[in-house]
């Protein structure tokens, strides 16, 4: 038994992410207010901005925000969509806007998905 133990090869290292460093820190913490919205809970300060304010779902604001432009290439638009779906997902939305989060993330996805076979054909 002992000398089973010896023959085995070293387990691997265990190795621990850098949590801190996966944070992305240039986007700002959201508001107490913005925290209590999301939680479904009024907001203490009536007088807070309304940072859930109704979300654009027309095709021309989506498009507005993307900053889809001809030459793109297929790794930026991948970054496109990956910024648009971290700021936008339905998931990160407070429940009331969840439909618009649901609309703006498939529309942004359809562009993008045209955007991505305009540049693999070489017409965009």
């Amino acid at each position: 038994m002992e000398r089973e133990r010896e023959e085995r090869a070293p387990a691997a290292p265990i190795i621990v992410p850098d949590f801190l460093a996966m944070l992305d820190l240039e986007r700002p913490l959201p508001s107490a207010a913005a925290r209590e919205a999301y939680r479904g809970e009024a907001p203490s300060d009536s007088a807070a901005p309304d940072i859930w304010a109704d979300l654009p779902t027309d095709r021309q604001s989506i498009l507005a925000e993307l900053d889809l432009h001809p030459g793109l290439m297929p790794a930026d638009l991948a970054r496109i969509r990956r910024r648009f779906a971290r700021d936008n997902h339905p998931d990160r939305m407070p429940p009331a806007l969840h439909s618009q989060a649901t609309t703006r993330m498939t529309l942004a996805n359809a562009l993008i998905d045209e955007a991505e076979r305009s540049a693999c054909s070489g017409t965009g």
